[in-house]
């Protein structure tokens, strides 16, 4: 498995992941056969992770394309817990735009929490379904315990109307209890709601386990990379020593790939993530993670110097034409 350099296994273990390596190539290969009749990427600009839904959980497909439009992008990747959302729009996107089956989660392994993002798979695999359900179930569990938590020991409650929405929310609860807190007057902005009441509630036993995603997208021939690796504040990256240890897990695992480009990465951390992914044989990757209606981001933006990133320069696309 690519990565694997340093692990020492016993040979039962060794065994094991050896087959599920071998189980993995061989849905990937049916997966590309299945496809072979499909067109090439376009030569452009891209964007891999991209989100239809805004921080209320309302669909705004149309908001979204139409700023893929004005950035020209030509491959995208539409990155929600929905795993038929790409599939989806096919029929109504133009000859020379690509959208590739896409789906996030937020997981955690032994060392911590996580952003998986999985990639040109069955969307109705068995396992993809399982593994969407674990997600949405736990998620409902994680606002359950978020709101608990801001009730007692901070007094803070919602409306009717605010938990209603909070209920229908497909996606990651934080940004809009923050917001929220926001518009009912808790804290005066975002990162004060995050960082003074959200960020310490211990709410990871609600998430899915990232061995769970990985064997569930690879059992579909997908191929699972790791989002915004050095988290999504560049202020509050991980160090050097907390990024390899998490690495390390991950490669465990069989994660294959790491978005390298991203919306709020520079340069220099671009250079470094692509410097750690050629090292251990990764595919690059590169995304916006643009909700709609998000301040200071938008479709095709991935890096913080706002240039482009084109198709050349992710060779997960490469690996998924091969």
């Amino acid at each position: 498995m690519a990565g694997q350099k340093g692990w020492i296994l016993d040979s039962d273990a060794k065994a094991y992941f050896e087959e599920k390596e071998k189980q993995h190539q061989q849905a990937r290969q049916m997966k590309k056969t299945e496809d072979k009749d499909k067109p090439a990427f376009a030569k452009g600009a891209v964007d891999l992770h991209v989100h239809r839904k805004d921080m209320e959980g309302i669909d705004a497909t149309e908001t979204v394309l139409g700023g893929l439009k004005d950035a020209d992008v030509k491959t995208f990747a539409l990155t929600d817990s929905d795993p038929f959302a790409g599939s989806k729009l096919a029929d109504v996107l133009p000859e020379d735009v690509r959208c590739i089956n896409g789906v996030s989660f937020a997981c955690f392994t032994d060392f911590g929490e996580i952003n998986l993002l999985g990639y040109d798979f069955d969307p109705e695999a068995p396992g993809m379904a399982r593994a969407v359900a674990a997600g949405r179930d736990l998620r409902a569990q994680k606002l359950e315990t978020q709101l608990t938590y801001l009730k007692f020991h901070h007094g803070i409650v919602f409306t009717e109307e605010q938990l209603d929405m909070l209920s229908r929310l497909d996606a990651e609860s934080k940004p809009l209890l923050a917001k929220l807190m926001v518009q009912n007057g808790v804290a005066k902005d975002a990162d004060e709601a995050l960082m003074r009441y959200i960020n310490g509630i211990n709410a990871e036993q609600s998430l899915i386990s990232a061995r769970m995603v990985v064997d569930a997208v690879r059992d579909a021939g997908g191929v699972v990379v790791w989002g915004h690796p050095l988290g999504m504040d560049p202020s509050k990256k991980l160090t050097d020593e907390d990024f390899s240890r998490q690495l390390q897990f991950l490669l465990s695992y069989g994660v294959t790939g790491m978005e390298c480009y991203y919306s709020t990465y520079g340069a220099k951390d671009a250079g470094y993530l692509i410097n750690q992914a050629e090292a251990y044989r990764m595919l690059i990757s590169g995304g916006s993670d643009y909700y709609p209606g998000a301040v200071g981001n938008r479709p095709g933006k991935l890096s913080s110097e706002d240039a482009p990133v084109f198709s050349e320069k992710l060779s997960l696309l490469n690996h998924l034409e091969a």
